[in-house]
């Protein structure tokens, strides 16, 4: 895989981060983390990023590890943008 490809695949992974709106899911509404909420979403968006073709495992790489390599990187921009932007609950 080029830099470019993963660079391409990394765009679209934040685009649909973007369009997904996944900051805030498995976010409590007391706010505390819903671990396993967020981790549902974030599979469905791999998922389905893999199906499409959109995202392509890097070469001698099953899905699975993928979804892992990839999820953690997503996970990291997710705990980071709800750091930053989780709004002031009333």
């Amino acid at each position: 895989m080029t830099a470019s490809t993963f660079a391409v695949q990394f765009l679209f992974v934040l685009g649909a981060l973007d369009a997904f709106d996944i900051t805030f899911v498995g976010t409590n509404a007391d706010g505390t983390d819903n671990q396993a909420a967020r981790d549902t979403a974030l599979t469905t968006m791999l998922d389905a990023g893999i199906a499409s073709g959109a995202l392509v495992p890097f070469p001698g790489m099953v899905s699975e590890q993928f979804k892992n390599f990839a999820g953690g990187i997503l996970f990291t921009i997710v705990k980071w943008k709800a750091a930053t932007d989780r709004p002031t609950l009333p």
